[in-house]
């Protein structure tokens, strides 16, 4: 899977596959109708041959992913579907090119195994060389806390490069000192296209705690659950829906309460991708540290699990 230039939010796009497949039937597909010709020029074989779900095209001198994509699914930001599907990056003239005109496989199950897809976790951030070409992978970068060397380091690069991140912060620590974003700082960065969601209100373990009772948990967790929602409606003018559990730390009994404060997803820090079948309020990402070498950052990028499903 291959870096794309995006715009909006990648962790919204991951949310809304992991719903899809969740909640994907095994229904059959409706009957195609039959196929249509597009004319090429007087004598020779159509241009293309059209049916609801494909089309078949024939190279011309010079096409690219981008040129196809333009000409026959309406925008060259969609070449990446033409690639996904063919597996190719260039074609001989009278090449015959398969063209999905929807998505093919929203599961991302094979035979062979499925799709996942690796969330990045950072947390503060420094000033480095930044002379390493990136991997050619797409993943879906986040940003725990709200530090505002985010917007001093990550964020002139991602714009640079067209990259969008989610930012997941703690609303106590916004504007509490020259460390932390503002909720200016996160207006800004939001209307450029970062996602901005919530990571509770104290970043305290939303564990219910040994020896505290139902009703101080309950109280608890409208705190740190709702308040969020609340400042994010005021400042941001929308709730968030996807959260990141402080410290990756969850279990069965908190995920009601994130979905009564309207919740829809949410993270934890294990180390590893997300299939499509993930439950959606338990999602994982994997913690990037500055220690790590390239080979330990290279093992966060699989996104393909083997698996005979046969």
């Amino acid at each position: 899977m291959t870096m794309r230039r995006t715009r909006g939010s990648a962790l919204l796009v991951c949310v809304a596959a992991l719903w899809l497949g969740a909640c994907a039937t095994a229904t059959g597909p409706a009957p195609a109708p039959a196929p249509t010709a597009a004319p090429g020029p007087p004598g020779s074989r159509p241009a293309a041959y059209q049916s609801e779900d494909f089309i078949v095209a024939f190279a011309q001198p010079g096409d690219t992913l981008e040129t196809l994509a333009e000409r026959y699914l309406g925008g060259a930001d969609k070449a990446w579907m033409i690639e996904d599907y063919t597996g190719l990056r260039a074609f001989a003239p009278g090449q015959e090119v398969v063209i999905p005109r929807r998505p093919w496989n929203p599961a991302g199950v094979t035979p062979g195994g499925y799709q996942i897809v690796p969330i990045l976790t950072y947390h503060n951030l420094a000033e480095q060389a930044k002379g390493r070409q990136l991997p050619q992978r797409a993943v879906v970068l986040t940003f725990d806390d709200g530090y505002h060397a985010f917007k001093d380091h990550a964020y002139p690069v991602l714009r640079e490069l067209g990259f969008t991140a989610t930012l997941f912060i703690y609303t106590d620590w916004v504007g509490a000192g020259r460390a932390s974003l503002s909720w200016a700082d996160l207006r800004e960065m939001a209307a450029a296209g970062m996602d901005i969601q919530a990571h509770s209100k104290t970043h305290a373990d939303l564990r219910r705690a040994q020896g505290e009772t139902e009703a101080q948990y309950a109280r608890r967790m409208q705190a740190e659950l709702e308040q969020p929602q609340e400042l994010f409606n005021r400042n941001l003018g929308r709730r968030s829906p996807i959260l990141a559990y402080p410290y990756g730390r969850w279990e069965e009994g908190l995920l009601p309460k994130v979905k009564e404060y309207g919740y829809i997803a949410a993270f934890s820090v294990r180390r590893q991708g997300n299939a499509s079948f993930v439950r959606p309020l338990a999602g994982h990402r994997s913690q990037i540290y500055s220690e790590m070498t390239l080979d330990d950052f290279v093992k966060n990028l699989n996104v393909f699990q083997e698996e005979n499903l046969r």
